[in-house]
């Protein structure tokens, strides 16, 4: 084997993708955990562990925690990501997005909060409006011929890992302010949109190229669709959580609970060459949008008055 192609191999495996995207990360100023596990049915119908690479912790600030859920992607350069356009809000609802009901687009449906959502003004279009937002995504090779679509591979490996996420941290009510997670595909893979504007089938059949139809973008916003599949899933890990912490009762837990029932509603798509750039722009989006934490504030301090009554017997 060629040095050439023992490095093609080892890139291949995924881990120096992780590698790299934790040292630019790092080098922000944030900080990173490798592997978060999971349990859910594989296509055999059989209990499995699946992983996410990393979850990313964004400098701690007076604004709030804020938190990428990450799945990396390696792919050679024989192969691109291609996208279908979401500009406005009628491809959301060909696709039954409208049916989670409100709109998708403010930061209330980009973000995640646990135990509940402290964002004063929730119809902000704050972080969606950083980058162009898109529709399913497929695994396209240089000749134009459709692959293997690790684009579902992954938006599903963080579509399911999300609400165990979720309420693995939900006791994030102990701090003084809440965290937010979004999740992250960061992938080698050249991300391209299909044009809104192109609607002829002789268009696309003279092209020679994806920039002919296309536009090459650093990053972009996917919108991620729920299936029965995952709304069960879902819901039965809520309803597991929900058994072995019985008694944990505050107001507005159940619907923070239910709003983790339709999973992700968008999922950040990064071309690895960019993750600082879009790291950086959600991450001081998310510091600018005004927030109230003084619920979060009396609840920590309700906790730790009952701890200390119950040191004290």
């Amino acid at each position: 084997m060629t040095t050439r192609k023992w490095g093609e191999a080892f890139l291949k495996t995924g881990l120096p993708l992780e590698h790299i995207t934790i040292t630019i990360l790092i080098a922000l100023g944030w900080q990173c955990e490798p592997r978060y596990e999971y349990s859910r049915i594989n296509q055999k119908g059989e209990p499995t562990y699946f992983e996410i690479d990393l979850i990313g912790y964004a400098p701690r600030d007076s604004e709030g925690e804020f938190n990428l859920l990450i799945e990396c992607k390696y792919h050679d350069e024989q192969r691109f990501w291609f996208f279908l356009p979401c500009t406005t809000e009628d491809h959301l609802g060909q696709y039954g997005a409208l049916s989670a009901g409100g709109d998708l687009e403010t930061d209330e449906n980009v973000l995640h909060y646990g135990p509940y959502d402290p964002l004063l003004e929730k119809n902000r279009k704050s972080l969606i409006s950083l980058a162009p937002k898109s529709l399913w995504g497929a695994n396209i090779s240089r000749h134009g011929a459709r692959e293997a679509n690790s684009v579902k591979d992954a938006t599903d490996q963080l579509g399911f890992g999300f609400v165990p996420f979720c309420l693995d941290r939900l006791y994030s009510f102990c701090k003084y302010t809440p965290e937010a997670v979004v999740p992250a595909i960061i992938t080698t893979a050249r991300l391209f949109r299909l044009r809104p504007d192109i609607r002829g089938i002789e268009a696309l059949r003279q092209a020679t190229g994806p920039e002919y139809i296309a536009d090459e973008l650093p990053w972009l916003w996917c919108y991620y669709a729920p299936r029965s599949e995952l709304l069960d899933y879902n819901n039965s890990e809520i309803e597991r959580w929900r058994e072995q912490h019985r008694k944990v009762r505050f107001r507005g837990l159940d619907d923070q609970l239910a709003s983790l029932w339709s999973g992700p509603h968008w999922i950040m798509v990064v071309n690895a060459g960019s993750l600082a750039e879009a790291a950086t722009a959600v991450h001081m989006a998310f510091i600018a949008l005004p927030k109230d934490f003084r619920r979060n504030r009396g609840l920590k301090l309700a906790i730790e008055r009952s701890q200390t009554r119950m040191q004290s017997k």
